[in-house]
Order: structure tokens, then C-alpha cells, then sequence
């Protein structure tokens, strides 16, 4: 409302029992109007990155339905669990997110290489 007590033309939604008039804020003349996709250049982009975590989750899942599908490998695999030493349990989670942290790493350097070759 400005000061004479009118609300702005084009905001009103109503007026509620008392005669005052509804503000619906958002309404005016462009509120969430989406910009165009840009023209498509040719190919879409590979995600590498989507690609290389997929490849992951596959040679995770394929190693553990490997130890599950057969009771000696899964026995095998409690024996070698119930051997791990607090010691060698910490190194094993260290090399474990070594390992992500180097995958990070090469992702973010196909990310950088993509975005240049975008550029």
C-alpha cells in the first residue's frame, strides 16, 4: 500500500471481508519468467564425472554380491574382518579415503579440461 492507502495497480488479488484489498506479491508483469535454453551446439557433453562414480558403484556392487553369492567367500571375508586389528582397521579407512580423495582429484581435472575445451 503507499501512503494514500491504495495498493499498486496490477497486485491485487481481491479484497478480503473488510473491504481492504489482497497484496499478492510475485503478480507483476515478468515475475518467474525462465530464460530460453541456449541453441543446442551439436552433441550433448559426456559427464565424466557421472560416468567414473557409476563405474565405482558397479565394481563396488559387483565385489559384494562376489563375496555374498558364495558361503566360503563370505566366511572368508568375516574371518579376514574379525582379523583386522584396530591399527590396521585405521589404515584400511585411510587408504579407503585416499583413494576417493584421488578420484576427486582426477574428476576435477576432467571438469577443468572440459570447461576449457567449452570455452
Amino acid at each position: 500500500m503507499n501512503e494514500t492507502g491504495n495498493t499498486p495497480a496490477g497486485n491485487t488479488a481481491g479484497t478480503n471481508a473488510d473491504s481492504t484489498p489482497t497484496v499478492v506479491f510475485g503478480q507483476e508483469p515478468g515475475w518467474g519468467a525462465q530464460q530460453q535454453p541456449p541453441a543446442s551446439r551439436g552433441s550433448a557433453q559426456i559427464r565424466w564425472g557421472g560416468v567414473v562414480w557409476g563405474i565405482i558403484l558397479i565394481a563396488f556392487a559387483v565385489g559384494t554380491l562376489a563375496v555374498l553369492s558364495a558361503r566360503d567367500r563370505l566366511i572368508a571375508a568375516q574371518a579376514w574382518f574379525a582379523s583386522l586389528t584396530p591399527a590396521s582397521a585405521w589404515a584400511l579407512g585411510l587408504a579407503v579415503a585416499g583413494g576417493i580423495i584421488v578420484v576427486l582429484a582426477v574428476l576435477g581435472g576432467v571438469r577443468s579440461a572440459q570447461r576449457r575445451r567449452r570455452a
